[in-house]
């Protein structure tokens, strides 16, 4: 199966060997966006094998999870259960529980991240965005750090008062794709590297 996102705000999923559509989902909020291109950023496919037999089978634990911001369509965040051939909404993050998140640009990066303190998935996976940008250029000077399953806020970095992190020069804007390194190679995310646009790295 191959996951294709389109301008327009519109995720499908494409049987390859036949081509044939199986299923298509458009966020509720791009049917009333102002824009109607630049709706969806790229995607990010969470494939959980858990027994790495290379089969994926929902009885066995395994899943396939779709992350995407909607770009011009808005502050908001998208994680869809597609193990099944079926999408169901897994969780939605607005700016309302993503405090300073502007037009969700950011391509999300999917990590692994052991958060102190936080209760997280058992695999401790999360999902890793920068605030997006918006007409203010200072708009979405943030970096969320969400727990994948839930997308409940893990971590938090931004100039602002109660951040985890708080860089006196993030000051603005951050709608590209987060790096994250594995310094150790212990599978865990070692450091994140963000370009802002005021042109930081």
């Amino acid at each position: 199966i191959v996951f294709e996102r389109s301008d327009d705000g519109v995720v499908r999923a494409i049987e390859e060997v036949t081509g044939r559509e199986l299923w298509a989902f458009q966020p509720p909020e791009v049917v009333t966006a102002r824009a109607s291109r630049g709706l969806m950023s790229k995607l990010a496919v969470l494939r959980f094998d858990s027994n790495g037999d290379g089969v994926i089978d929902a009885s066995g634990g395994d899943r396939v999870w779709l992350y995407f911001g909607l770009k011009r369509g808005g502050p908001h965040y998208y994680a869809l259960r597609v193990t099944s051939r079926s999408p169901q909404v897994l969780w939605q993050a607005g700016a309302d529980a993503l405090d300073g998140l502007a037009d969700a640009w950011s391509t999300p990066t999917i990590a692994r991240v052991r958060v102190g303190g936080a209760n997280q998935n058992g695999e401790k996976l999360v999902i890793i965005v920068g605030g997006g940008v918006g007409p203010d250029v200072t708009a979405g000077n943030r970096m969320f750090m969400l727990d994948a399953a839930s997308g409940r806020v893990l971590w938090l970095a931004g100039n602002q008062a109660g951040a985890d992190r708080v860089p006196p020069l993030m000051t603005h804007g951050i709608p590209g794709r987060i790096a994250v390194l594995d310094t150790d190679g212990d599978q865990f995310a070692g450091r994140l590297y963000a370009a802002d646009v005021g042109g930081r790295l």
